[in-house]
């Protein structure tokens, strides 16, 4: 008899139930819910402030590109944002100095002749995924800011549709071209 009731007893099986799977599947998706808003907006503050660190990059090469080659130097900005297709982006362009006056031509640049575009925000921005305010920045050739040029000129970087509190700014503060950065969340006076 004894063997028969060991062929008959039943090991108990092993594993989760369908209601503890469940649960834990409730749990992370709360979770996930939770932390996926502050997901994006890390991510979209670390793509606001490469392309601020981009943006003060071209402006100090035009810069010492003033210095080395004597060469009036202007730093374009494009905002591209609006059609949602190509993101914001810089170039450096050589500005002729008038013989007479001997101040630099301030005319217009066509932007569609500049060939040395450069993206900003290294590929992670899309077109239309950013605000970006800045205009025509021109050093003169000993790699000052030309006198024409508005002071403080200030380059402004902020998620689309967003607060003023997540600006990202570079701010020209001096003719001799020094740049502080500024945060929307600590000094909205000078991003506004």
């Amino acid at each position: 008899m004894k063997a028969s009731m060991r062929h008959t007893r039943r090991k108990p099986s092993t594993g989760f139930t369908l209601i503890e799977i469940l649960v834990v599947l409730i749990i992370i998706g709360v979770l996930f819910a939770i932390a996926a808003p502050s997901w994006t907006a890390l991510m979209n503050r670390q793509r606001v402030t490469a392309v601020r660190e981009q943006a003060v990059q071209v402006i100090r090469e035009a810069q010492n590109k003033a210095r080395l080659t004597k060469v009036p130097q202007a730093v374009v900005f494009d905002n591209n944002n609006n059609d949602g297709t190509i993101a914001p982006r810089a170039a450096i362009v050589a500005r002729s100095l008038n013989l007479t006056t001997d101040k630099i031509d301030n005319s217009t640049i066509n932007i569609a002749t500049i060939k040395n575009w450069q993206t900003l925000g290294g590929g992670d921005v899309k077109g239309g995924g950013i605000d970006f305010e800045a205009g025509e920045l021109v050093f003169d050739g000993n790699g000052a800011v030309d006198t024409q040029t508005t002071i403080p000129f200030v380059v402004k970087v902020k998620p689309r549709n967003a607060s003023a509190q997540t600006y990202r700014c570079a701010v020209v503060q001096t003719l001799l071209g020094s740049i502080r950065l500024t945060d929307g969340e600590k000094d909205t006076t000078d991003c506004k």
